[in-house]
């Protein structure tokens, strides 16, 4: 009976770089409107075997399309899976990527860029005389002040949104 062993030397190392990596390792920023999505895209290793092919995506800010903090994406024939991240709070957001025991992270800025932004942005038009109404639908985001001015008899006159005055 022949036994033999196998001792790794200091020069094998295993290389672990490229089983996964994101296309845009740098710090994003996304839009905090809970509407806005950004996609994180990943890169697994070329020729992964079947069952080293599933992306598991994790957030602690913002949740994903699925509308959770978590998602499971199946790489493509081109080696890329996308995980798509909203939210609607400000903060910075940090993904966590894993396929097999390897995981990369990165971060993504959720900020409050537009203050006020109009559902039905589109031209609109309105008779003036004096019985026509206009409805215009506006979304505030959350986390900004908000003020409304109201007139003697209580009555709504106007909202000043941030450093924006709008008259109702």
């Amino acid at each position: 009976m022949a036994l033999a062993l196998n001792a790794c030397k200091p020069e094998d190392q295993v290389n672990f770089t490229g089983v996964i990596t994101f296309d845009h390792p740098d710090q994003e920023t996304l839009v905090a409107d809970g509407v806005t999505t950004l996609p994180i895209p990943v890169k697994i290793e070329s020729g992964a075997d079947p069952d080293k092919r599933t992306v598991t995506f994790t957030t602690d800010l913002g949740t994903f399309t699925n509308n959770t903090n978590t998602i499971t994406i199946v790489a493509g024939t081109d080696n890329k899976a996308t995980a798509y991240l909203k939210s609607v709070a400000q903060g910075t957001a940090t993904i966590k990527a894993t396929v097999s025991t390897f995981s990369i992270t990165k971060t993504v800025l959720c900020t409050f860029s537009n203050v006020l932004f109009f559902a039905n942005a589109a031209t609109e038009t309105l008779t003036a005389d004096n019985y026509s109404l206009l409805k215009i639908t506006g979304h505030i985001n959350p986390g900004t002040d908000v003020a409304l001015c109201r007139n003697r008899d209580r009555q709504r006159i106007g909202a000043a949104v941030g450093h924006s005055t709008i008259a109702c």
